[in-house]
C-alpha cells in the first residue's frame, strides 16, 4: 500500500517540475489549442441534421398522405368537358319535324337525320350541313322551289352564319315580317315583284342585291307596278336584262 502513495508523490513533483521549466502561462495555452482542435474536430466529422422542409407539413396533407400507395392517377388531358345534350327544333323539308335531344356536339346534317333525313323535296343546297349546333336551334329545311325565310343570325353567337338555323324565338320574330315576302314567289318560279323582297327579286335572272334594291326603291317611291314592263323605269335595268327576267316576273 506504500508504493502508490510514493508513486502519486513522484509523479506530482514531475507534473510541478515540468510545469516549472515549461511555465504555467504556456501549459494553459497549449491546453486551450488542444480543446479548441477537439471541438473543431467534433464540428467537422459531427452528422448534419436533416433540412428544415422536411419537418414542415404540406397544406391539406394528413398523416395518411405521407404513405406512398403506388395508385396512378389517369390523364384527364384530352377529354371532353362538356358531354350535356341540346334539344333542337328541326322543321320543314325532313321526314318527322320535330324536337329532338342530340348530342352537344351535333351539327346540322346530324339535326336533320334526327328527324328522319330530308323530305324527298328537300333543298339541301341552301343548308349549310356542317354547321354547328347550340341549345334551343331552329333547323328550317326549305323545300325546292319555296322562298326560304332568312332569319337574323343571333348577336350574342357570331359563329352562327347560316341564316336557315335560328332560335325558336327568332324564328317566329322572322316568320312574322317576311309572310308577305314568302308568298312572292310561286311555285312555277313567278316573282309578284310588288310585294317581294330583295331575297326574293334576287332570285330572277340578272338581279342582284343592287338592282333588287333599285326596284324595292322604285316601288316605294311610285307606288305598285302596273306591268312588268314598269320594270325598264328602274335605274340598272335594261332591254336585255328585262327580257332574261320578263317570264318570271308579275304584278299581281
Amino acid at each position: 500500500m506504500a508504493v502508490f502513495p510514493a508513486f502519486l508523490d513522484r509523479l506530482r513533483s514531475r507534473v510541478a517540475a515540468a510545469i516549472d521549466w515549461y511555465g504555467p502561462a504556456r501549459a494553459f495555452a497549449t491546453a486551450g489549442s488542444v480543446l479548441v482542435v477537439c471541438i473543431g474536430a467534433w464540428w467537422l466529422l459531427r452528422a448534419p441534421s436533416p433540412p428544415l422542409e422536411n419537418s414542415l407539413p404540406f397544406a391539406g396533407s394528413t398523416s395518411s398522405d405521407a404513405q406512398v400507395t403506388g395508385t396512378l392517377v389517369a390523364p384527364t388531358i384530352g377529354l371532353p368537358l362538356d358531354n350535356r345534350d341540346i334539344t333542337v327544333h328541326v322543321v320543314g323539308a325532313v321526314v318527322a319535324p320535330g324536337v329532338y335531344t342530340i348530342s352537344s356536339a351535333s351539327r346540322v346534317v346530324d339535326a336533320v337525320g334526327a328527324a328522319g333525313g330530308p323530305a324527298s323535296n328537300a333543298d339541301l343546297s341552301s343548308l349549310n350541313m356542317a354547321l354547328p349546333l347550340a341549345d334551343a336551334d331552329q333547323v328550317f329545311v326549305p323545300a325546292r322551289g319555296s322562298a326560304t325565310i332568312r332569319s337574323v343570325p343571333p348577336a350574342t353567337k357570331v359563329r352562327r352564319t347560316n341564316p336557315t338555323v335560328a332560335t325558336v324565338a327568332q324564328a317566329i320574330a322572322a316568320a312574322s315580317t317576311t309572310v308577305a315576302a314568302s308568298g312572292a314567289a310561286s311555285s312555277n318560279g313567278v316573282v309578284n315583284i310588288n310585294i317581294a323582297d330583295a331575297g326574293a327579286l334576287e332570285s330572277l335572272p340578272g338581279v342582284g342585291p343592287a338592282t333588287a334594291k333599285a326596284i324595292i326603291a322604285h316601288r316605294t317611291a311610285n307606288g305598285p307596278f302596273g306591268k312588268p314592263e314598269d320594270l325598264l323605269q328602274v335605274k340598272g335595268i335594261g332591254d336585255g336584262k328585262f327580257a332574261a327576267m320578263r317570264q318570271f316576273v308579275s304584278v299581281s
